[in-house]
């Protein structure tokens, strides 16, 4: 699929993650994308204090932007407002995130009036309903309430978040769904399409469907480390150990292997079987679990 979109044109007015992100899965699909900055201010993920504070927003844009075309131009220029129109006249789709001075000091909604074929234009907010101004990763992921999974049985004062973004994450895969039905729309009815998609709703649409009435009241969740048989243990010299033995064939071995006896998988006693799993991996190291583990596959992974 990677050659599907060749020939399509994309203007990315966006910065930081969830735009860049949906064009590079576009990119992916044989897109030409051409991602435009202010020269001055460039993408906040290589300018100002992200970059100081972390060096992955640096490396994520590398990532993001390694097969676009980064045109940097002077967004207070006397011709900046020509320059954007061409650019523009030339694109089948648009994703737009400026604040709304600068989309009227570049001129972007006079230059897409003007264009003279249909544009699916994308444009990111906070909210398609209007409830939220602005939010980011962890308040998508609170307001809808999902957050309490990644919180459930933690009783520290301070909480790291998830390790990855993932409502941004999942807003740059909405946006690049809605580009390309939007194309489609644009091919059959010849009329140019223009969205919203919000970071709450995309968050939304993409875990909804894993926080149902039903789930959210059960308390009983896989993903939470609550059952011995699926989470994430150190070993004797610091290493991690990623057990996923959910199914009994892989339990079953995998507690035959370490010399555990027959163990409940689903134990939730407090010093139950989760407690005997901790005793024996933390007792061997690394090289130790390997030997142990051989050739069988048993879903489990050392780092």
């Amino acid at each position: 699929m990677k050659d599907t979109l060749n020939g399509i044109k994309i203007i990315d007015f966006s910065h930081r993650l969830p735009g860049p992100f949906a064009s590079y899965l576009l990119a992916n699909l044989g897109a030409d994308i051409t991602k435009v900055e202010d020269q001055k201010f460039k993408d906040p993920f290589i300018a100002g204090s992200f970059p100081k504070i972390d060096a992955s927003f640096k490396a994520w844009y590398e990532q993001f932007n390694k097969d676009k075309k980064i045109t940097r131009l002077d967004f207070n220029s006397e011709t900046i407002k020509d320059e954007i129109a061409k650019l523009i006249s030339e694109a089948d789709a648009l994703i737009l995130a400026l604040p709304e001075k600068v989309v009227l000091k570049l001129g972007i909604k006079e230059a897409i009036k003007e264009c003279k074929k249909p544009l699916t234009c994308i444009e990111l907010v906070a909210s398609t309903e209007g409830t939220k101004s602005h939010m980011h990763d962890l308040n998508a992921l609170a307001d809808m309430g999902i957050l309490s999974v990644h919180i459930e049985g933690r009783s520290e004062k301070f909480i790291a978040p998830p390790l990855l973004p993932i409502a941004g994450i999942a807003f740059g895969n909405q946006i690049a769904l809605n580009i390309l039905a939007g194309m489609i729309k644009t091919q059959s009815d010849q009329k140019a399409v223009f969205s919203k998609v919000g970071l709450f709703e995309s968050t939304q649409t993409m875990f909804g469907p894993f926080w149902s009435e039903e789930v959210r009241d059960q308390k009983t969740y896989l993903h939470t480390g609550r059952y011995p048989c699926y989470g994430i243990y150190r070993s004797k010299d610091g290493q991690y150990i990623a057990l996923a033995a959910v199914e009994e064939k892989f339990w079953q071995k995998f507690c035959e292997l370490f010399k555990l006896g027959e163990l409940d998988a689903f134990d939730t006693n407090e010093n139950g079987s989760k407690t005997k799993v901790i005793d024996a991996l933390s007792n061997l190291t690394l090289s130790e679990i390997k030997s142990t583990i051989g050739n069988h596959e048993i879903c489990l992974s050392v780092s």
